[in-house]
């Protein structure tokens, strides 16, 4: 597995300077760009780590040992905030009222349920979750110093079951859609030169 960014797939990867390369960075930063006008007037975008506690959802904003209840405020933030779990990250739009944090949008998330080595189905590549924002890839197949490659990522929700994720390099970015289960993860990578999606990739969790 090679990420140059390719996880053994080149064409997934959109060299900058390509005429889709620039088609999709632009609807991604348009992408981006409705989530923040979309949301309410007085909205504030908010990072923090979701708390499960009976059912319900709490957030607990960087440096605070504080819980404010998350409650949606549309059908599409229930739905987003529905899918995540005690532990995972999470960004968007919203306004507090008292103890209760009321969601507006889910923009992106860090899954704790995605942290943590993978091993790839097609080769030996070992791909680790070091962050919510950090993963690493290991291949053996690769002599000399970029054996291990690190790359910035980030999640999103996309549709039913599945997320959309995004991995950058120096020189690259990938988009990928994303669906885990227990023990299995597929992604789908975009080739950003033709818009059409590549074989999926299945990675299994590495076990201690």
């Amino acid at each position: 597995m090679k990420l140059k960014l390719d996880l053994s797939l080149r064409s997934v990867t959109a060299r900058r300077g390509s005429s889709f390369w620039n088609w999709a960075l632009t609807r991604l930063t348009s992408w981006i760009a409705v989530f923040c006008l979309s949301a309410f007037a007085h909205a504030a975008s908010v990072t923090g780590v979701v708390k499960v506690k009976e059912g319900a959802r709490y957030l607990q904003l960087p440096e605070s040992t504080a819980l404010f209840e998350m409650r949606p405020s549309t059908e599409e933030a229930k739905r987003n905030l529905e899918r995540l779990a005690d532990q995972d990250f999470y960004q968007g739009q919203g306004e507090f009222f008292g103890t209760v944090f009321l969601v507006q949008t889910v923009d992106f998330v860090g899954l704790y349920s995605l942290l943590g080595p993978w091993h790839s189905k097609q080769d030996r590549a070992l791909v680790t979750f070091e962050s919510y924002n950090t993963l690493s890839i290991f291949n053996p197949r690769t002599l000399g110093y970029d054996r291990v490659a690190m790359f910035d990522y980030s999640v999103a929700p996309d549709t039913g079951s599945r997320w959309k994720i995004f991995v950058s390099g120096a020189q690259s970015v990938s988009i990928a859609t994303m669906k885990i289960e227990r023990e299995r993860l597929v992604l789908q990578f975009i080739n950003l030169d033709t818009g059409a999606f590549e074989k999926p990739l299945e990675l299994v969790r590495k076990n201690p």
